[in-house]
């Protein structure tokens, strides 16, 4: 990218940056660009601007704090541990400010912004972590529906059943039907094929997608939630036109099966792989880590088959929906956020022991 360029001649070595979004501190973080400070945006909600702070905070994963909303209080209470992403350690860095109004007429207008504090000694702090370093307590890595969740979800997927997936409750409250790629049968697939979408994806890490020739979709991604599409493939061998629940789960399995080659595979096709971010769910939340992240715990290769799970009219089905999907199907339901914190544990448990 050009902006390391650019900063680099004009000598500007780090950067403070003005943003709640963490994707322009991932993506500025990956060119090379040294971001030393996150400088958080604080806008009071009101009746004109609320839905709006809601949106970027739940699908567009911004750093607005629930206390915010709740309360009128400008408080976030996030820390870091070894190994986290760029976008983790910067949303440590919120500066906790009461902004709580005294009178509806002392509410900011939307387009007004929260006075920004400068304290000296909390700067000193942010410039000095890094992320290998600062340990502190996680507040928002509890369990959703439980550990015993995450334990029966990895003993499905080990079985090549499926599993439903959500979102965390205080984001989208989407669920997507998850297995193991490996284990994927046309009567898996036609199975999701009937309650999802019918839009069906495979988390592969990148040095797989790399070894199969598969770049990404578009150079440029403007998807909010920068989900990493590659080039869309078919199974060459045994498959009729590529569409079937049967030829789709061949090429599920054929994907993650380290024996086979790039050149087995026809360009474009009707599967949709999707590139998985080194540290899964501990790096970024979404289902395509989650899913690849369950197949690891199972102790399976690393690929998952991922689909979003919809109602008969083709509506997204939520939180509500979904426990009776899970339960009229007999299927395990977990979360995200449950992954994210049954990683946290048993990580922590093997570094203590070690």
């Amino acid at each position: 990218g050009a902006v390391p360029d650019i900063l680099n001649d004009l000598n500007i070595q780090s950067v403070k940056l003005l943003t709640n979004n963490p994707f322009k501190i991932e993506q500025l973080s990956q060119l090379g660009v040294n971001i030393v400070e996150r400088v958080p945006i604080e806008v009071h909600p009101n009746d004109c601007n609320r839905k709006y702070l809601i949106s970027k905070r739940d699908r567009m994963r911004h750093f607005l704090s629930d206390d915010l909303f709740a309360s009128g209080t400008l408080s976030t209470s996030f820390s870091v541990e070894a190994g986290d992403s760029a976008v983790d350690f910067f949303a440590s860095t919120t500066i906790t400010e009461s902004t709580t109004p005294t009178s509806p007429e002392s509410s900011l207008a939307s387009n007004e912004i929260e006075p920004l504090s400068n304290s000296a000694d909390n700067n000193a702090a942010i410039v000095a972590a890094t992320v290998d370093e600062q340990i502190t307590e996680i507040n928002r890595t509890g369990y959703q529906f439980g550990k015993e969740s995450v334990m029966k979800a990895i003993e499905a997927i080990k079985q090549g059943q499926m599993v439903i997936v959500v979102d965390d409750a205080d984001r989208e409250n989407e669920g997507d039907f998850i297995m193991a790629a490996e284990k994927a049968t046309a009567e898996t697939i036609g199975f999701i094929v009937r309650y999802s979408s019918g839009v069906l994806c495979i988390s592969l890490e990148g040095s797989r997608l790399d070894e199969l020739k598969l770049p990404p979709m578009v150079v440029n991604n403007e998807d909010p939630k920068q989900t990493a599409y590659s080039v869309s493939v078919d199974y060459k061998y045994n498959t009729s036109t590529g569409i079937s629940a049967a030829d789709r789960a061949l090429t599920f399995s054929k994907l993650c099966d380290p024996e086979v080659k790039w050149n087995e595979f026809h360009r474009p096709g009707h599967v949709f792989p999707l590139r998985y971010k080194p540290g899964g769910v501990l790096a970024r939340a979404g289902h395509t880590e989650a899913s690849l992240d369950l197949t690891r715990l199972a102790g399976l290769h690393a690929g998952g088959v991922l689909a979003e799970v919809v109602h008969d009219d083709g509506s997204l089905r939520r939180l509500p929906a979904l426990q009776e999907l899970a339960a009229e199907h007999h299927l395990v339901l977990t979360s995200v956020q449950d992954i994210i914190a049954y990683r946290r544990e048993i990580e922590s448990s093997s570094s203590s022991s070690s």
